[in-house]
């Protein structure tokens, strides 16, 4: 239900991503990040129940997983991005956001169409092209994405960067991209 109430927006533009079982982090964190003083409350649980968690069959659990399997699938990139977000604050660096486009699947290997930014800041996020682990080149996330311009991400949707991988990048070789200011992986590849 939760993925498809997201309707196309990417989770990592939300403003914030908090754990349900992880309420007082989460809380602790979003009063850090926004310099707020929300308090943790004590509500609304099943006082009914004799532990912290509900016991359910393997039966009803394949069950589960099976009708809701976008939503296992976003709640792994959630508490991913929280443990980074987390991360993040703790060390003082800037909280980005970023993700991967669509690139065509005889593209794949040969390109990459990424996004970018970090609310905070109104210059483009700047990263590194490694290939196999060497900086080989500098860019911009500055490439205009419609779909970020559309649904006011940040900058006028000017947070994209598509890349085609040069002649000189041989197959099998690794690609990265390194945000500079929190050393952050952005994407990974491997060159066909």
């Amino acid at each position: 239900m939760q993925s498809k109430a997201l309707n196309g927006v990417w989770p990592d533009a939300l403003g914030f991503i908090g754990i349900t079982e992880r309420y007082d982090e989460s809380i602790a964190l979003f009063n850090k990040y926004y310099e707020t003083d929300v308090k943790v409350l004590d509500i609304n649980k099943n006082s009914a129940k004799s532990s912290g968690a509900y016991v359910l069959s393997e039966d009803e659990l394949s069950l589960i997983r099976k009708m809701n399997h976008q939503d296992f699938a976003l709640y792994e990139y959630a508490l991913k991005r929280f443990e980074l977000h987390l991360s993040f604050v703790e060390q003082g660096l800037p909280l980005i956001r970023f993700g991967e486009l669509h690139v065509a699947p005889k593209d794949k290997g040969m390109q990459f169409n990424i996004w970018g930014c970090c609310y905070e800041q109104e210059d483009a996020l700047a990263a590194e092209i490694l290939l196999d682990d060497i900086v080989v080149d500098e860019v911009k996330l500055a490439d205009y994405r419609p779909l970020a311009a559309e649904r006011h991400i940040h900058r006028d949707g000017f947070v994209g960067k598509a890349y085609k991988y040069p002649a000189s990048f041989k197959k099998g070789q690794t690609v990265k991209v390194r945000e500079k200011q929190t050393q952050t992986i952005l994407f990974e590849d491997i060159v066909y």
